[in-house]
């Protein structure tokens, strides 16, 4: 399946209205930070082998707290990763290409983006995600 940029807008901004972002209900602070899970790229199992990179990077207040991404047969998971964060993985066929963010902010954005480049020359795929606090 061929991703468009008018289809990962639609896939981004749909996963947005599901609640990719909210405030967080569990935090007793009292303050007005808003939960961010952001899922760029849910999972699409390959069917051709080639290069995962997974990016985030902040603004403003935001913190991320954890990143898992398809690294392989397995899932890579890196807590309170530092920002800009950046990770490569060769997927072959058959491996699950995904990630998810999650994070939380007063003022500021997450940015998730995943990018997929086969290793037959086919189109490359592209998915992001922005989560913004105001």
């Amino acid at each position: 399946m061929a991703w468009s940029w008018a289809k990962v807008s639609v896939v981004a901004i749909a996963l947005a209205a599901l609640g990719g972002c909210c405030p967080d209900q569990d935090d007793d602070r009292g303050d007005e930070r808003m939960h961010c899970l952001l899922l760029p790229t849910p999972g699409v199992i390959l069917t051709v082998k080639g290069t995962a990179q997974y990016t985030t990077e902040v603004t403003g207040d935001a913190v991320v707290n954890g990143i898992t991404y398809g690294a392989g047969q397995n899932s890579a998971q890196v807590l309170d990763p530092k920002q800009p964060f950046s990770a490569t993985a060769e997927l072959e066929v058959g491996d699950v290409f995904h990630s998810s963010t999650d994070g939380f902010m007063v003022i500021g954005t997450i940015s998730a983006r995943d990018v997929f480049t086969p290793a037959d020359g086919s189109a490359i795929t592209v998915n992001e995600q922005t989560c913004a606090g105001f």
